[in-house]
């Protein structure tokens, strides 16, 4: 089978597994830049000889602004090729480990804080299949991740906020969170809410998400678009300050 096939497979694959658009669209990006520059069309003319000739080739490249890619950037591309790599060895057309291919060791980002890529991940994910259209509970969460982001609040302020609270937003989250407001039809005060009736149906007294749920939903979120790290609401908001 022709690597541009197991390809589309892989993708599929990480579909199936909930992965973010954002992520496999970066996967993408990256794994096709290495099929075109290798030219490799088999996976049997796939080896550790190439992944070092990408390298190689990686640590000539330039940024828009002129400059050598970072350790980090370098590191995006070869994670997607080992990912793909370990797809292909567990389906027994490799002989050789995923793991043998070695990261650049890119310097630690200051501690607690999220690079630019995994932000863009996390605030990604909450949009899953959006050709499926959102749900909801979908539109909540992504307004939340973007309120949090624009404003740097604490979960305990975010979770008690009522509507006709003036916040100043970015133009993002002001606009992911009219779009969820615009899809609710009910008259809780709250400005976010939960959606499961189960939920919903325990109390008639008008009550906001608490902290712990928004927490979790953080939570729920980062494993969606495979970060491994710890990332909690208040990593989130102290990323703010992350440099570019």
């Amino acid at each position: 089978m022709f690597l541009t096939q197991l390809l589309k497979q892989f993708f599929r694959y990480l579909k199936a597994r909930n992965r973010s658009q954002g992520t496999i669209a970066n996967y993408q990006f990256y794994l096709e830049r290495f099929l075109g520059l290798t030219k490799i069309t088999k996976p049997v003319e796939l080896s550790l000889g190439q992944v070092e000739r990408y390298r190689s080739w990686l640590n000539q490249q330039t940024d828009k602004l002129g400059k050598l890619l970072s350790p980090a950037t370098k590191d995006y591309h070869l994670i997607a090729l080992r990912s793909f790599i370990k797809y292909l060895a567990g389906r027994g057309l490799l002989k050789f480990s995923p793991e043998k291919i070695w990261l650049n060791n890119a310097p630690r980002r200051p501690p607690g804080r999220l690079s630019k890529t995994e932000v863009n991940q996390l605030l990604e994910a909450p949009l899953g299949r959006a050709d499926r259209g959102l749900t909801l509970t979908q539109w909540r969460d992504k307004a939340i991740l973007e309120l949090i982001w624009s404003t740097g609040l604490k979960v305990s302020k975010l979770a008690g906020l009522k509507r006709g609270k003036n916040l100043v937003l970015s133009h993002q989250a002001n606009y992911w969170l009219n779009q969820y407001l615009n899809a609710r039809r009910d008259t809780n005060p709250y400005l976010f809410i939960a959606h499961d009736r189960a939920l919903t149906g325990r109390s008639k007294v008008p009550a906001g998400l608490s902290p712990r749920s928004i927490e979790r939903m953080i939570a729920k979120y980062k494993k969606l678009c495979g970060l491994t790290r710890a990332i909690s609401p208040e990593i989130l908001r102290r990323s703010r300050q992350t440099p570019s």
